[in-house]
């Protein structure tokens, strides 16, 4: 089986009052979804900005692409790379919200006029994975 990895940041159509609830109810439902499906990945949800990072069979990345482009809780969803990958970086998380921290904050291109590119944000997707407890 190949595997490939969709990286795609988009604006969060959330209430601010309840976005941080609704974000782990997601995080939540798509951890239970994803284990079926043999997708893993990261999210992050920061500043009105989601940037997730998806690995796994292409059919299920592309079908779950789909279920987000059509997800009223995005906007302005942007693709950054779909490209087979030789190796599953958040394989211990079938889905996993990244924290919001400072030195996160700071690297993220989300304002307006920056271009977030694919590396970028598995980089800064990557970095925060140490301060994630693995499942065990």
């Amino acid at each position: 089986m190949m595997l490939y990895r969709l990286v795609y940041r988009s604006r969060a159509n959330l209430p601010e009052a309840s976005a941080e609830a609704e974000v782990a109810d997601l995080v939540a439902r798509a951890r239970a979804a994803n284990v079926r499906i043999g997708i893993t990945g990261a999210l992050l949800h920061v500043d009105g900005q989601f940037l997730q990072a998806i690995e796994g069979p292409l059919e299920a990345v592309e079908a779950l692409f789909e279920k987000i482009c059509s997800d009223l809780r995005h906007r302005d969803v942007q693709l950054l790379e779909l490209a087979p990958a030789e190796e599953r970086l958040f394989g211990a998380w079938a889905m996993e919200q990244v924290g919001r921290h400072e030195d996160v904050v700071d690297r993220l291109p989300l304002s307006v006029g920056t271009a977030a590119t694919s590396d970028a944000t598995l980089a800064l997707l990557r970095a925060q994975l140490p301060r994630l407890q693995r499942p065990g």
